[in-house]
């Protein structure tokens, strides 16, 4: 749980390349255990094969629209902010996501 939430989760994501804003934001709740993080990579046809993702992010005005199908999610249930491994113009990248406070 804290190894997800911490390394390899949004938390690191977010200490290294996330904006003023967003870790401003996203940061306080996660160190104060109000948020967990989430990772999500692994897909039905590459596993966690980060060449052969076939989850996508698109920008479409202020947010992203995600296209795939995600395996696995550690932390799903507990957390919401999630580090989604996914690909954004071509590139290989992790998307912070912030889910719904409670599942739907």
């Amino acid at each position: 749980l804290q190894g997800v939430h911490g390394c390899i989760g949004p938390v690191n994501q977010l200490v290294h390349f996330g904006n003023d804003e967003q870790r401003s934001r996203l940061l306080p709740p996660l160190a104060r255990g109000e948020r967990i993080g989430v990772f999500g990579l692994t897909e039905p046809n590459a596993g966690s094969d980060v060449s052969q993702l076939r989850t996508t992010a698109a920008r479409e005005g202020d947010d992203y629209v995600v296209t795939g199908e995600k395996l696995f999610i550690t932390n799903l249930l507990p957390g919401r902010t999630m580090g989604l491994v996914c690909r954004i113009e071509n590139q290989t990248a992790v998307l912070i996501v912030e889910l719904p406070r409670h599942e739907t």
